[in-house]
């Protein structure tokens, strides 16, 4: 939502605002629809808290800025718990949109230089001590990744969704990572610039993209 707004605003202003802006958003949910607390939007939850629970008991990888080195997150999404149970073309899936999450942070944040590098953890449920028994779907949805960089921040400012049905927009080739990221994972969250680092949290709903899959194999 303050996604949206901000754009509209930018977009009706024509220009960059001379002044500061605030944006607050408050939304109240019923006790009929409330989430567990372990399922609760990463929104509301502290990423610094996030990245220490990914510490203390997350599956890590280390990557050097470097896109070849890319290549090793479809075997370590395979061995992860809960994520090797994925179908294997929900795990591809959601592998394209991590790629392109890694790709932005090695190539923009650190300058492809391979003497930096970057971590990435999935934090599985299990982990958190939630959703003992649960469906797969449950599961997965319960867990979390965290990218942490030390690079350039990154913030997608005005940045919107492209209309990827204007074939106009599919001629354009390239830039399209965010689109694809944003189309996979079921929450992003960016948070540039703390005191741990530039972090990317990001769920996965299986359930979601499995919906995705199906629109665009109907249309």
């Amino acid at each position: 939502m303050i996604e949206a707004v901000n754009a509209a605003v930018g977009e009706w202003s024509g220009a960059n605002l001379q002044d500061d802006q605030t944006l607050l958003v408050i939304a109240r949910v019923s006790a009929a629809g409330a989430r567990a607390p372990e399922l609760r939007a990463l929104l509301q939850a502290d990423p610094l808290e996030r990245l220490a629970e990914a510490e203390g008991g997350g599956v890590h990888l280390e990557l050097p800025a470097s896109l070849d080195a890319l290549a090793a997150l479809g075997p370590w999404l395979e061995r992860l718990p809960d994520l090797g149970e994925l179908d294997p073309a929900e795990r591809r899936q959601l592998e394209i949109a991590l790629y392109e999450a890694c790709a932005n942070v090695a190539e923009h944040g650190l300058q492809l230089d391979p003497a930096l590098h970057f971590e990435l953890w999935w934090v599985p449920a299990s982990a958190r001590g939630f959703a003992q028994g649960a469906d797969l779907d449950t599961r997965i949805k319960a867990g979390y990744f965290v990218l942490r960089d030390r690079g350039f921040p990154f913030s997608p400012g005005r940045w919107r969704p492209r209309d990827l049905d204007d074939p106009r927009r599919r001629l354009e080739g390239r830039g399209f990572g965010l689109d694809l990221i944003h189309l996979v994972m079921d929450e992003v969250l960016y948070r540039p610039a703390t005191a741990a680092g530039n972090l990317t949290l990001l769920t996965f709903d299986p359930a979601r993209a499995r919906d995705t899959r199906k629109e665009d194999q109907n249309g």
